[in-house]
C-alpha cells in the first residue's frame, strides 16, 4: 500500500504553529560585547599568529594535538575522523573503535590520519596523555594571573616526533645531551616500545654539517629551484599570494614541444609539493605551468599535483589549469612561514618559457 501523498497546501494554522516553534528554538546571534565583559578572564587558544597588519585569531574551543588524535577538552560530543582518511572501511573501523573507548562526556576528539590503522590501546594511550596535558593546563590557568601564557605547543624535537615519526622510520639521530634526553623522554611517553630507535650522535663533526643539512636549509630562501631535467621553478611569496613559475630552461628531452612541456610540468608538480611543505607556504598559491595544448595532458598534471599533495598535513584545495596555464590552489596556514614575502619581484618572474 502506497504512502499518503504529501499535502501541497497544508493548513495555514498548523504552518504558523510550526514557524513559531522553529523560531523559539532558533539560536540567537549575539554580539561579542553582549557575551564578554571588560576585565573578564577567559582561557583562549591562538589559532593563527599575528601576521603583518592582521591580528591573531583566538578561540575558546581548545584543541590539543597528539600523535593519533586531537583532543577537544571543552567540546562535548565534538570531533570525528580526519577528512584525509578516505577509505570507508577504515572510517567504519575507527567509529567502532571510538565507541569502545571511554571518552569523558565533556570532551570530544578527532582521529588524525596517523591514527587510521592504530589499535584501541594505542588510541586510548594517546587520549590519556592528552587528558594529562589538559589537566596541567587547567591547573596552570587557576594559579595564574591574566594575561599570561599558560601552555605552548611542543618544541621542535617533540613536534617532529609527534607529527613526522611513523613505523617506517628506521632511526632518529639526535645531537646534544639535552635534545637526546628530551627525545627519549617524549618517546617513552608517546610510544615506549620505540625508544630504542632514538640514537645519540657522537661524531665530532656537527650533524647538520656532515649531512649537508645547513646548505639545504639555506636553499629554502632561494627564489630559483632547479629541476633535474634542466628546467626550474621561480617561487615568489607576496603578501597577497605565492606565485610559482615553471620554466623548461635547458630541458630538451623531447623533440616535441608538447611532450617537453608535459614532462617538465609533471616533474615540477613533485618539486612544488615538496617546496610548499618545506617552506610552509600557505594561503593562495598560483602556479604558472608551461603551456600545453592537450586537454588530457592538463588533466594528467592536475592529478599528479593532487597525488603529491595528498600526504601534506595542511588542508589543501586544488583547482583546474585555466586556459592561461594557471592553476590555483590554497593551503592551510599551520604556522608562520620561514620565507617572508618581498615586494620586489626577481627578473626570473618575467622570463620566457
Amino acid at each position: 500500500e502506497a504512502d499518503d501523498p504529501v499535502e501541497k497546501n497544508p493548513d495555514p494554522i498548523v504552518t504558523d504553529e510550526i514557524n513559531r516553534t522553529t523560531n523559539r528554538y532558533r539560536l540567537k546571534r549575539y554580539k561579542i560585547q553582549e557575551v564578554i565583559k571588560p576585565n573578564q578572564v577567559i582561557l583562549t587558544q591562538v589559532l593563527k599568529d599575528e601576521r603583518g597588519l592582521k591580528g591573531a585569531a583566538l578561540s575558546t574551543f581548545i584543541s590539543i594535538a597528539g600523535k593519533y588524535i586531537v583532543l577537544m577538552p571543552n567540546t562535548p560530543k565534538g570531533g570525528g575522523i580526519s577528512r584525509k582518511i578516505f577509505n570507508p572501511g577504515d572510517r567504519k573501523k575507527i567509529r567502532v573503535l571510538l565507541n569502545e573507548i571511554d571518552i569523558p562526556k565533556e570532551m570530544g576528539l578527532i582521529v588524525r590520519t596517523a591514527g587510521a590503522n592504530k589499535t584501541k590501546n594505542e588510541i586510548n594511550h594517546d587520549l590519556q596523555n592528552l587528558i594529562k596535558v589538559w589537566n596541567l593546563i587547567k591547573e596552570n590557568a587557576m594559579n595564574s594571573i591574566a594575561p599570561t601564557l599558560i601552555h605552548h605547543e611542543s618544541e621542535i624535537i617533540k613536534r617532529t616526533l609527534r607529527d613526522m615519526y611513523d613505523d617506517k622510520t628506521k632511526s632518529i639521530i639526535v645531537e646534544g645531551n639535552e635534545g637526546y634526553k628530551k627525545a627519549q623522554n617524549f618517546m617513552k611517553m608517546m610510544m615506549p616500545s620505540h625508544v630504542k630507535k632514538i640514537k645519540k650522535y657522537r661524531d665530532k663533526i656537527p650533524l647538520f654539517f656532515k649531512e649537508n643539512i645547513e646548505s639545504k636549509l639555506n636553499e629554502i630562501y632561494e627564489t630559483k629551484v632547479k629541476l633535474s631535467s634542466g628546467g626550474y621553478l621561480v617561487i615568489n611569496p607576496t603578501e597577497a599570494l605565492v606565485s610559482i613559475d615553471v620554466n623548461s630552461g635547458k630541458s630538451i628531452k623531447q623533440k616535441n614541444v608538447e611532450s617537453t612541456a608535459l614532462d617538465t610540468n609533471l616533474e615540477a608538480t613533485e618539486e612544488i609539493a615538496r617546496q610548499i611543505k618545506i617552506r610552509d607556504l600557505s594561503g593562495l598559491i598560483i602556479i604558472d605551468f608551461i603551456d600545453m595544448l592537450s586537454y588530457g595532458n592538463k588533466r594528467l598534471v592536475e592529478r599528479k599535483m593532487k597525488e603529491k599533495c595528498r600526504t601534506d598535513r595542511a588542508r589543501i584545495q586544488i583547482g583546474r589549469i585555466s586556459s592561461f596555464g594557471l592553476l590555483e590552489m590554497s593551503r592551510q596556514r599551520l604556522r608562520e612561514s620561514s620565507v617572508k614575502w618581498q615586494i620586489s619581484l626577481t627578473n626570473e618572474s618575467f622570463s620566457l618559457k
